[in-house]
């Protein structure tokens, strides 16, 4: 996966790439956090609908997902509830996500 051998790259690496390799890795850096996101979104929400956030005593999704992640209340909070969002909206299509058009 790109985003693992990203990571792995170290600095005389990165210094070592082309102008070309440099601008592939920066727009495919942002692909693949585009891809964590949707996925983050979509594992938060259901995390939270099933309020397993709550097995703690947690007064909030947010709350705890602050407290464990070491996120701002504010950050959690913006997590939480973009989950929420996205969780209601309809489906993307599997032809876009396939495309390229939508992140999968």
């Amino acid at each position: 996966m790109f985003a693992i051998m990203f990571v792995m790259q170290c600095s005389s690496e990165v210094r070592s790439m082309n102008d070309v390799e440099l601008h592939n890795a920066v727009v495919g850096s942002q692909k693949e956090a585009d891809r964590l996101a949707a996925r983050q979104a979509e594992l938060v929400a259901e995390w939270t609908t099933r309020r397993i956030w709550s097995s703690d005593g947690s007064k909030s999704p947010a709350a705890r997902l602050a407290r464990e992640t070491g996120l701002s209340n504010d950050d959690a909070s913006h997590l939480v509830h973009r989950a929420k969002r996205l969780s209601s909206m309809p489906p993307v299509p599997a032809r876009y996500v396939l495309s390229g058009i939508c992140p999968g």
